[in-house]
């Protein structure tokens, strides 16, 4: 498993309604121009840990940048590795369980969460 990289598709409005979102320019690292990053140093165990911590440039308010962790993928069959395509064009004649195509069987109610007001 790879580390945690900044994923391309996050952006957000703060509560101020200043909108962040990853950058990429050629030949540069990822950026998010719009936040401050500040480095926090805490003490674990007897050993520093130091992380980093977003905020708006703007209104300082905290912004947790989304993030992806990039896997590595594989297919078997029967214990062996196979090519994507290969497994795929396997799916198409295993029999599925009836429930497979119809994602409402899949997805878990949300739960009602408290508001303070």
């Amino acid at each position: 498993m790879g580390a945690p990289a900044p994923d391309p598709s996050w952006s957000c409005l703060d509560v101020n309604g200043h909108h962040h979102s990853w950058v990429l320019e050629p030949d540069r690292p990822w950026s998010l121009p719009t936040c401050r990053a500040v480095q926090f140093v805490e003490v674990f165990q007897g050993s520093e840990v130091r992380s980093l911590r977003y905020e708006c440039a703007s209104c300082g308010v905290p912004i947790e940048p989304g993030r992806i962790v990039e896997t590595i993928r594989e297919y078997m069959i029967d214990g062996r590795e196979v090519t994507a395509a290969d497994f795929f064009r396997c799916l198409d004649w295993v029999p599925m369980p009836p429930t497979l195509g119809n994602q409402s069987s899949q997805t878990v109610p949300s739960t009602p969460k408290a508001v303070r007001g």
